[in-house]
């Protein structure tokens, strides 16, 4: 009677980096050529559960989960979310700064302007929110939001990224029609506008940001100063 093969065994593990804990599957010789198994989104390590062992023999295996995701703790990202518990970025949290509620050199604002940066930015323009990981009643893929991508003009400025704030001013009137007038959405890969239009709501965007850029007195500068 012949034994079965044995497969070479998977040790689950962890690490504390930068105080955030990383899971990760090891497995083959430590001495063995070194495979690094890095996971799509949003999946974990859990995918390369059979590959892991079939790979053992020869190399030394390695498949983190990254941090949020799978097995690993999520880091503090310092940023503002669409809800108190929730992990889900929205740019209606650019409004935090542009109301006063906190001054725009308050680390909780920049962390916030730059996670909305990294995740929420479609072609240069900005999203309210991931619509596939939150159910609001409306088919997912929708456009960018215009009137979030003018706050973050205005956000930029309470930061001194001027250069920047101006870049974005001009690509956001830039799509608008030959009468001047924008929508609330806009599909950057169709090229066209898209929902209620024209939307009053955008406009406001657009009138705030082209007044903040053209006096540096406007209200995302007087509320973005610390109290004395």
């Amino acid at each position: 009677m012949t034994a079965a093969p044995r497969h070479p065994i998977t040790h689950h593990r962890s690490e504390t980096i930068e105080g955030v804990k990383v899971f990760y599957r090891e497995a083959g010789p430590k001495d063995a050529p070194t495979i690094l198994l890095l996971h799509g989104f949003p999946t974990s390590s859990h995918m390369f559960r059979n590959l892991i062992p079939a790979l053992a023999d020869h190399y030394r295996v390695i498949a983190p989960d990254y941090p949020g995701y799978g097995e690993s703790d999520a880091p503090d990202r310092k940023t503002f979310t669409q809800f108190y518990g929730s992990d889900e970025l929205d740019a209606a949290m650019l409004m935090v700064p542009l109301v006063g509620f906190l001054p725009g050199d308050d680390e909780r604002v920049i962390g916030t302007v730059a996670a909305i940066e990294k995740h929420l930015m479609s072609d240069g323009f900005v999203q309210r929110y991931h619509t596939h990981e939150l159910d609001d009643g409306l088919p997912s893929g929708e456009g960018v939001f215009l009137p979030c991508s003018f706050w973050l003009v205005d956000a930029l400025l309470m930061l001194e990224r001027d250069d920047e704030a101006k870049a974005l001013f001009e690509k956001l009137i830039a799509v608008a029609n030959d009468l001047g007038l924008l929508s609330e959405e806009y599909d950057p890969s169709a090229k066209r506008l898209l929902g209620n239009f024209p939307q009053a709501f955008t406009h406001v965007g657009l009138v705030n940001s082209a007044y903040n850029l053209s006096k540096h007195t406007g209200p995302t500068h007087q509320r973005g100063r610390r109290g004395d």
